[in-house]
């Protein structure tokens, strides 16, 4: 039975939480001294605590829109489409996570398909629309977008990027990510548990 123990316990040495990652200021609230309408934030600028514009720029908006999460949100399309990405910290290599975000649109023109594409370490994601049809300003009809990623390092780059050209674009707010335990394969699963009943029958038959 000693044997059996040792077996099992090598079996579930594996399925510990693999603990939090750290996103910084993923509802854009930091530093939280801004009160007007809207304004645009260029590429380089430090304006938004944890992220680093890329590219083109973005609008942080105040009270122009109705927010998801908070008090402020992005429109990604300033000047110009913007390209926005931060270096999430404390993965484990190995570990599931989920990646989740508030998506909307830019409803100044009213009934058109606004698109970003986020992804992890270039991977993972892909092109993610929202339609503007039958929103508004106070009801801007947040939709919640997610995806999954395998950590192949203790960090990794999180990129959101408008597909949109022009001054309106998708409209982005509350990034959080989280563990999730990734699902085992059945086979898998029935092998393990076929070699679990193995060894305990033959630690049984080593004992009588």
């Amino acid at each position: 039975m000693k044997k059996f123990a040792l077996m099992t316990a090598f079996v579930m040495a594996g399925s510990g939480s693999a603990g939090a990652a750290t996103l910084i200021n993923g509802s854009f609230e930091a530093p939280g001294t801004y009160d007007g309408s809207f304004q645009t934030v260029w590429a380089g600028s430090t304006a938004l605590e944890g992220w680093t514009i890329e590219s083109g720029s973005v609008d942080l908006i105040g009270s122009y829109w109705q927010h998801s999460d908070g008090d402020y949100s992005l429109d990604m399309n300033g000047s110009a489409l913007g390209v926005i990405s931060q270096r999430i910290a404390d993965l484990v290599v190995g570990a599931y996570y989920a990646l989740s975000f508030d998506m909307a649109g830019n409803t100044y023109y009213g009934g058109t398909t606004m698109s970003v594409t986020a992804s992890v370490d270039g991977a993972g994601g892909g092109v993610f629309e929202f339609d503007t049809t039958g929103q508004s300003q106070s009801d801007m009809g947040w939709l919640t977008q997610s995806f999954q990623f395998q950590a192949t390092d203790t960090s990794a780059v999180l990129q959101f990027a408008s597909n949109e050209t022009g001054v309106v674009g998708p409209a982005l707010d509350n990034v959080r990510i989280e563990e999730v335990v990734a699902p085992v394969p059945v086979p898998a699963a029935g092998g393990l548990l076929l070699a679990g009943l193995g060894l305990l029958g033959f630690a049984r038959r080593r004992l009588s």
